[in-house]
């Protein structure tokens, strides 16, 4: 049984039940199916039994079942004696991960909370911290950056001093590292992931070295350092394809199509998914990297192909709301917001988005915005002109004003602009009118029309807030 479970943990979920099967004989239990619970059993066959049936539901979990993961657990929980407390724990954590991947984080936090409550009756404490960090977890997607930061926290003091990274420790510097990115404390992240890759690959935590690696990923493209972020996107794509969980090596290839837009357009054409999808919560990473990529083509997108993305995001909007996952929220009204924009729905646009920093703003949130680059510069810039959180997104301008958000192409020169080009970009700058520019050069409109569309072509951008951005990036003023 213990060999089950370091199969389970070690992400080999084919080498379960081969172990499963045989502690049962060891005790003469015969299921004629996997659901069976037998009658007159003994209290140790019982606890066997328990266990058996969390490491199925933990299975099923892993494999994308959910809902088998449920049944598994409630009959199991059924059968159980009040006073079997081991086989609750397990039984309870994996009903956590079961409601949590079924969308339904209420019931997720109550079984979470009955697990630790049990673990801790029975003075299993690395488990009690394991059930603190899948409750921290739940907090992130629930928008709570502050709460689960310091759960991770409480767990590390906790952990303090002991030889064995316990599974409970990796979990919170995994999670920290993520919350510190987030928080654009960089030093911070940068040790904590640091020390999360290197305790994940010395334990065999796949699952979680494989999160920690997209995380320093992230870290080092918010920090415009691609080499290393190249080199961290094959490790995570070694360690997913290592693990055999196929859900596992899709994310981290979404995830490479998301932060290397050169490598979209071959994940765009193996995924499953379309915009015209419900949306499914369990591939929500996905989705919103489909709709990045697709606003990101704004030359080519038709206003339908824009509409449509609004449409996935706001289906995606509904059941994040309906089940309190307001991080969710916050980064799927951020890119409403850019579609809107797009679609030229300015004030539509702004509505969305202050809904996004009135939630984001107490939690501190920062690389959900900043990571948008120039668009989301423009509907700051409008936020801080409406007074709509205005210390709050100063802030978060001045990041990406001050080049800590390098992106890719910030290292590519355009075309040079003419003389008459860089004096009007240069005036555009100071916030004149196109009618207020033409007086000033003595020339036509028109004329100045047909500066800024080249100055634009030039810069590839496609706004003047846009433009303004890119030349203060490029030294251009």
């Amino acid at each position: 049984l213990m060999l089950a479970w370091a199969h389970f943990f070690s992400t080999d979920m084919d080498g379960v039940e081969p172990r499963i099967h045989d502690a049962l004989l060891s005790q003469g239990l015969h299921l004629s199916a996997a659901e069976d619970w037998p009658e007159g059993i003994s209290p140790e066959a019982c606890e066997i039994l328990s266990q058996v049936y969390a490491l199925r539901a933990f299975v099923s979990v892993n494999r994308g079942d959910p809902k088998k993961a449920i049944q598994i657990a409630r009959l199991a929980l059924d059968h159980l004696p009040a006073d079997e407390r081991l086989g609750r724990f397990a039984l309870m954590a994996s009903l956590g991960d079961a409601y949590r991947d079924t969308d339904n984080f209420a019931a997720a936090s109550q079984a979470y909370s009955e697990a630790m409550a049990a673990s801790e009756v029975i003075d299993q404490y690395d488990a009690s911290m394991t059930m603190r960090m899948d409750l921290a977890r739940l907090r992130v997607k629930m928008g709570q950056l502050r709460h689960a930061e310091a759960i991770c926290r409480e767990v590390l003091e906790w952990g303090s001093g002991r030889y064995h990274p316990l599974l409970p420790v990796i979990q919170a510097y995994t999670l920290l590292g993520e919350i510190m990115r987030e928080k654009n404390q960089f030093e911070q992240a940068e040790q904590i992931l640091a020390t999360s890759i290197r305790q994940c690959q010395w334990a065999g935590y796949q699952r979680y070295l494989v999160y920690s690696q997209i995380s320093y990923a992230r870290l080092k493209y918010a920090q415009g350092d691609f080499d290393t972020l190249n080199v961290a996107l094959e490790s995570a794509s070694q360690t997913a394809s290592a693990s055999g969980i196929v859900s596992l090596r899709e994310w981290v290839e979404q995830f490479r199509a998301r932060l290397l837009r050169k490598k979209a357009t071959d994940w765009l054409k193996k995924i499953r998914i379309a915009l015209d999808d419900e949306g499914d919560f369990r591939q929500e990473d996905g989705y919103l990297t489909l709709a990045r990529l697709r606003l990101d083509q704004e030359k080519r997108a038709l206003p339908s192909d824009l509409e449509a993305v609004y449409c996935l995001l706001e289906r995606m909007l509904a059941h994040a709301q309906a089940s309190t996952r307001t991080g969710s929220a916050i980064e799927i009204m951020i890119l409403q917001a850019r579609a809107l924009q797009q679609l030229g729905r300015i004030q539509d646009s702004l509505s969305k988005f202050q809904h996004a920093l009135r939630l984001a703003e107490p939690e501190g949130y920062v690389r959900l915005f900043v990571d948008e680059g120039a668009p989301v510069a423009e509907l700051l810039l409008l936020a801080i002109r409406r007074n709509d959180h205005a210390r709050y997104a100063g802030k978060l301008l001045s990041v990406i004003e001050s080049g800590k958000n390098s992106q890719e192409t910030s290292t590519e020169y355009p075309e040079a602009l003419t003389e008459r080009e860089s004096e009007v970009l240069r005036l555009l700058g100071t916030g004149l009118s196109n009618q207020e520019i033409a007086e000033i050069l003595v020339v036509s409109l028109s004329t100045v029309k047909t500066h800024i569309t080249r100055i634009y072509s030039k810069l590839n951008v496609t706004s003047r807030t846009q433009a303004i951005l890119r030349a203060q990036e490029l030294s251009l003023l």
